[in-house]
């Protein structure tokens, strides 16, 4: 990783020994944004793969189904390699932001809680340029036919069905869970290795059982809650989703150690 863009040296009253301390919101920012392969390059093109991947699918597709053009474009409106395809990626941004730059930050004079503010700035940023990206390979999918064979990937049913406003909140708040998640159980791992990890994962998975269970039983009609803006209403839930995320990376890193 390079670190030219946190240890440049300060000027003015910052000189000195303290002038190089990873300590300011803006440097921890940095810190991150410093890996470019791994906050912007990599996305990208795990995108632009995906996207090849489906135009290969669709051309084979053309040639060995009986199928119209028109019949396949519309069954590929189902496609949710949008949605999925990023999260696995998305969420080791976030374990990464904890496991691996976090002690090189603290190395070099940050404190836990400049370290927690600087990376929560840095990671919901991120989300907004998966975002970002999303919105800008619809538009690309969008004038040019859906890549010149009628596959979709972006504009899709569960993606906004071509709505940018929609993609772009829905894309946002994935990546934002995706991000905060991950930093959650980074956390945990730091602080309680491989078994709190599981366990924090046994008690997510049992409380949203447990929600799934209150509604069934209460006979809640969640969908008819979701029919009006379901894409803001979703990304809502996943923002509040990652501000626990956040809250409880917060809680555990107090105490945690600085590496493993």
């Amino acid at each position: 990783m390079s670190t030219a863009t946190v240890n440049a040296p300060a000027t003015g009253g910052g000189a000195g020994p303290r002038g190089n301390r990873v300590g300011s919101l803006s440097k921890i920012v940095r810190l991150h944004f410093a890996d470019r392969s791994r906050m912007i390059d990599s996305p990208l093109l795990i995108m632009a793969g995906v996207a090849a991947l489906i135009v290969l699918i669709m051309i084979i597709l053309r040639n060995f189904t009986p199928a119209t053009d028109a019949e396949l474009s519309e069954g590929f409106r189902y496609n949710q390699a949008a949605i999925w395809c990023l999260s696995g990626y998305i969420m080791n941004i976030g374990v990464m932001a904890y496991a691996r730059t976090m002690p090189y930050a603290m190395g070099l004079g940050s404190t836990r809680r400049q370290y927690f503010w600087g990376t929560t700035v840095a990671l919901t940023l991120e989300a907004l340029l998966i975002a970002a990206m999303m919105t800008a390979f619809l538009f690309l999918e969008k004038i040019t036919g859906h890549w010149f064979t009628g596959a979709r990937m972006f504009d899709t049913y569960l993606a906004g069905d071509g709505d940018y406003g929609a993609l772009f909140l829905f894309g946002w708040g994935i990546a934002l869970a995706m991000l905060f998640l991950g930093s959650f159980f980074a956390a945990v791992y730091l602080r309680w290795n491989v078994p709190g990890v599981l366990a924090s994962i046994a008690v997510l998975v049992l409380g949203l059982l447990g929600i799934v269970t209150w509604i069934l039983a209460a006979e809640i009609d969640a969908l008819a809650w979701f029919t009006p803006y379901p894409f803001a209403k979703v990304a809502g839930i996943l923002v509040f989703v990652s501000a626990l995320a956040a809250a409880g990376s917060w809680l555990v890193l107090r105490r945690a150690p600085v590496g493993r």
